[in-house]
């Protein structure tokens, strides 16, 4: 796959695009790469699978431990689980969601989940600005290794925020609707 004289490396260009193509295949398939795994696989160094990485896919992110995620296929599915689980007040169970190489890093779930995921939901719930949702992520949230529990008091904002003002604007739409529905002319004045 090489050609050396001195100091100069050239790799021939069906060589390279093998690799990237490979390095492309695994990511997509898996939805996340290990930089270690793809340079003993692929034999590139960290910054060359990176670089094929971020081009190819420009949403992947890079996590502690050097492993890379789609977030689109990744952390997405998590978002909708996350969301369920605040709002019927239950739990998501990581082992079930996660890839075992993703679960075996502590440091890479709480990424993952605090970083990527979390912040989405709450978004999506209580739209709220950047320093509530880090704010109600501190007060709320505690993840330990493979499991997440989040608190009363974030189910109970939820409740408040959310559901209540919800449910107050369709039943006075819904009155409303009823009540045009229901008019006759000899009634208005």
């Amino acid at each position: 796959g090489e050609l050396r004289s001195g100091n100069n490396i050239f790799f021939p260009h069906a060589f390279s695009s093998k690799q990237r193509r490979g390095v492309d295949d695994l990511f997509r398939l898996n939805g996340y790469i290990t930089k270690f795994q793809a340079c003993v696989q692929f034999h590139l160094s960290e910054a060359a699978i990176e670089s094929f990485v971020q081009k190819s896919f420009p949403r992947a992110v890079s996590l502690p431990s050097s492993t890379m995620i789609d977030i689109d296929t990744i952390c997405v599915p998590l978002q909708g689980l996350f969301v369920e689980a605040i709002e019927s007040r239950s739990y998501v169970d990581l082992n079930d969601q996660l890839p075992e190489a993703l679960l075996s890093v502590d440091t890479d779930v709480r990424c993952i989940v605090m970083k990527f995921v979390l912040p989405n939901c709450l978004k999506l719930i209580f739209s709220s600005s950047e320093a509530d949702i880090e704010k109600t992520i501190k007060e709320s949230v505690l993840l330990a290794t493979e499991s997440i529990w989040i608190s009363d008091q974030l189910v109970k904002k939820f409740r408040e925020d959310v559901f209540e003002k919800t449910l107050k604007d369709f039943t006075l739409m819904t009155a409303q609707s009823l009540f045009e529905n229901e008019r006759t002319p000899e009634y208005d004045s």
